[in-house]
C-alpha cells in the first residue's frame, strides 16, 4: 500500500531509528494533504523511521533535511541541476522528480517517532506512466538522463546522505540546513 503506513506500523511496534520500509510499487502512495502519489515499478519508494529529540513544532524541518539529502545525492551521482521547492519537493528543470512526506506520532506533546517517506521517480518514462495532466509538472531520472539508473546504487547513496544530513541537523540545528536547502 504505502511505505509510510508500513513504517508507522513498524515504528509503533518499537522498530529502532533507521528502520527502512521499501517497496517496488505502492498502491496507496500519498503525499501532503493526502494527495495521491503514483508509484509504479522502477521508482524508489521508501520510508525511514526516525526518533529525533526535537519539539513537535520542529518536525517539519525534517522534510527539508530529506529534500537536501535527495538533491545533493542526485547532483553528486548524476551531475543534474537539482532544486528544492518549499515545502517538500525536489525538482529537475522545474519539474517534480521527488516528493517527501514527514509524519509524526506523539504522546502528550512528545515525539514518539517520525516517518520520512521519499518517493523518487527513477526508471520509467513519465509520459507513459503519468496521466496527461501531470506530464508537464513531473519528470523522472530516466527522462532527464536518457537512461536507467542503478536503483541499488541510488538507494545506498541516498541512505548514506540522509544519515549524514540528519546527523548534521541533530548536532548543528536547522539554520545551516535551511541555508543549504535554499
Amino acid at each position: 500500500g504505502s511505505t509510510n503506513e508500513w513504517a508507522k506500523e513498524l515504528a509503533s511496534q518499537s522498530a529502532p531509528e533507521g528502520t527502512v520500509a521499501i517497496a517496488e510499487t505502492q498502491t496507496h502512495g500519498h503525499g501532503r494533504l493526502d494527495r495521491k502519489w503514483i508509484s509504479p515499478a522502477g521508482g524508489l519508494w521508501f520510508s525511514v523511521v526516525l526518533r529525533p529529540k526535537i519539539a513537535l513544532a520542529e518536525v517539519s524541518q525534517l522534510t527539508f533535511v530529506a529534500g537536501l539529502a535527495v538533491a545533493e545525492t542526485l547532483r553528486e551521482l548524476y551531475g543534474l541541476k537539482v532544486e528544492t521547492k518549499w515545502p517538500n519537493d525536489v525538482l529537475i528543470s522545474g519539474r517534480k522528480v521527488c516528493g517527501i512526506l514527514g509524519e509524526a506520532s506523539s504522546t502528550a506533546g512528545k515525539i514518539s517517532f517520525v516517518v520520512l517517506g521519499v518517493g523518487l521517480n527513477a526508471n520509467f518514462d513519465t509520459g507513459r506512466v503519468f496521466p496527461r495532466t501531470m506530464r508537464r509538472s513531473a519528470t523522472s531520472l530516466e527522462s532527464e538522463l536518457g537512461r536507467k539508473v542503478q536503483l541499488e546504487t541510488l538507494f545506498n547513496a541516498l541512505l548514506e546522505k540522509l544519515e549524514k544530513t540528519f546527523d548534521f541537523y541533530t548536532r548543528e540545528g536547522f539554520t545551516l540546513i535551511l541555508s543549504e536547502w535554499k
